[in-house]
């Protein structure tokens, strides 16, 4: 089996300014198994401006052109702006644990 990981990075186009990154793991290991698919992040002056949202989707969009059919994405469920993220890009809520003293929530999202 062979394990891909690939990385990101976002700039706007008008000044070329890092907005974020997200990466993507085709396939989970038993521990990337609590993380998910799909890890993205904004940098902090450029957070609620929708760039988390179109992030995702650009990610969503790779994913599914890699024959992915299905993605968990994982985030704190203290990070109610990620959960929004994942939620508004179709993202369901399918578990809730706690690791390391944290309640993390997993949201599913079809690619079908």
């Amino acid at each position: 089996m062979v394990f891909i990981q690939v990385f990101f990075f976002t700039r706007r186009i008008e000044d070329g300014k890092l907005i974020g990154c997200f990466k993507i793991h085709h396939l989970l290991t038993e521990e990337l198994k609590r993380g998910g698919h799909i890890a993205y992040g904004i940098r902090p002056s450029e957070r609620g401006k929708g760039y988390g949202r179109r992030q995702l989707e650009l990610a969503l969009s790779y994913a599914k052109s890699l024959g992915m059919r299905e993605v968990i994405i994982a985030c704190d469920k203290s990070n109610i702006a990620s959960a929004m993220t994942a939620k508004g890009c179709g993202g369901i809520l399918s578990n809730e644990f706690v690791e390391d003293g944290v309640i993390k929530q997993h949201y599913l999202i079809d690619l079908r």
